[in-house]
């Protein structure tokens, strides 16, 4: 939303209205980070950020990194102290997933050459060997597909690559497509139910079996993807841009349930985050760098000093935050992310939007002041509006979806 210039929007009285920084500032204000509710949105304009620098072979520009850990407590609190005070922490993105094992596994992301990425992470001492996984699997590198260290190319070693001997994998690509088509790739192996697709998945790719290797997991026997072949990722990608492919649909087992998630953490106490990782509380996503250097009230997203979301979180984890001195045992004080929302939280109005809550109420008011947008988890209007007396306004609003459907009739 940060990027976002320019959007097209249709009002409850079917007027279509552009609103920008210099027009309906309040409607496009209220569109970034508000929950919506206000019309239905026909067009969005964003701006292109240009590449810090051009891939070459020398230097590509995107790694994805997997880190495993035995010492998860010691591992997050080095994590949120880089993410929060790290000089380059804004080029790394990504997760940390606290499972109940004991290891502790952080997939990553990072804007530069899997050697500017180590080099990040040393200094970030996440690639101490009193911290890593010696139980996982020895350290790998490829770049552009090309194996550096690891499996047939020989052990890792710092005084060679630079790379801890094991708990360490890291693979540099040109695009940052190519890295994120080994993402779906990895995903649509250990989340099956996420997609239509069969035990066979170079059969649903139409792919010669040399690029798929057997495998038995929790769902049965199957053959799954070299995600290490450029030629899988290319496959896999063209597939995935089509809507009606099997990687769009989902499968059969597809359950969701709500749970509370969601949590925007704003720099903890040491032994706060120790707690967390304790109670194998997952960070779904790093939400620092650029979004924080963007004041609280210039979108209607409130949280922009909270540098990590959570996954679902306990009750007991909640209580170690609320002892931490950020919250000051206020249940007030926490902090959520829209995206993530819960029908279940009594203040959600503050937990989602703070002090940006009055403001969004009053934009409801002006544009959707009958409610026709109006849903659980949104701005409601303002209780002293009385609705404005308009006739035809739904018979208008009808005409626009059959303008856009290519329909002349009512």
């Amino acid at each position: 939303a940060d990027l976002l210039t320019e959007l097209e929007m249709v009002l409850y009285n079917g007027t279509v209205v552009t609103a920008s920084e210099e027009r309906h500032s309040d409607l496009f204000w209220a569109s970034r980070g508000g929950g919506g509710g206000n019309g239905i949105v026909t067009s969005l304009t964003y701006k292109v950020v240009q590449a810090p620098q051009k891939a070459t072979e020398a230097n590509p520009k995107f790694t994805q990194l997997v880190l495993y850990f035995t010492d998860k407590r010691e591992a997050f609190k080095r994590l949120q102290h880089y993410l929060y005070n790290g000089e380059a922490s804004y080029k790394l993105g990504g997760n940390a997933g606290n499972s109940p094992k004991n290891i502790l596994s952080m997939t990553l992301t990072y804007l530069g050459s899997w050697e500017d990425a180590i080099n990040a992470l040393r200094d970030a001492r996440l690639l101490d060997t009193s911290i890593l996984s010696s139980e996982s699997n020895e350290s790998r590198i490829l770049s552009n597909y090309i194996e550096i260290c690891g499996d047939e190319n020989g052990p890792c070693s710092e005084a060679e690559n630079g790379v801890p001997p094991y708990g360490v994998e890291a693979r540099d690509y040109f695009s940052y497509v190519e890295m994120e088509g080994r993402v779906i790739c990895i995903y649509t192996k250990s989340e099956p139910s996420w997609t239509s697709r069969t035990p066979d998945l170079c059969a649903d790719l139409d792919l010669d079996d040399k690029y798929c290797y057997p495998f038995k997991g929790i769902f049965g026997p199957s053959k799954e993807l070299n995600c290490d072949s450029p030629v899988v990722l290319e496959r896999l990608l063209h597939v995935s841009g089509d809507p009606n492919s099997f990687m769009n649909t989902g499968g059969a087992a597809t359950n969701f349930t709500f749970s509370l998630n969601g949590l925007l953490l704003p720099p903890l106490e040491d032994s706060t985050i120790e707690r967390l990782a304790e109670l194998h509380v997952p960070f779904f996503h790093f939400g620092h760098g650029a979004p924080g250097l963007v004041r609280a009230d210039a979108t209607a997203l409130p949280w922009r000093k909270s540098g990590i979301l959570t996954g679902e979180i306990s009750d007991d984890a909640i209580n170690a935050l609320l002892e931490d001195k950020a919250f000051k045992k206020d249940a007030n004080k926490l902090q959520g992310y829209y995206n993530y929302m819960s029908p279940d939280i009594p203040n959600w109005r503050r937990f989602y939007f703070n002090q940006n809550w009055e403001r969004l109420v009053q934009v409801k008011g002006m544009y959707d002041p009958l409610n026709v947008f109006g849903k659980p988890i949104t701005a409601e209007i303002p209780t002293q509006l009385e609705p404005p007396k308009k006739k035809g306004f739904f018979k208008r609003f009808l005409a626009i979806f059959c303008i856009r459907k290519g329909r002349s009739e009512l």
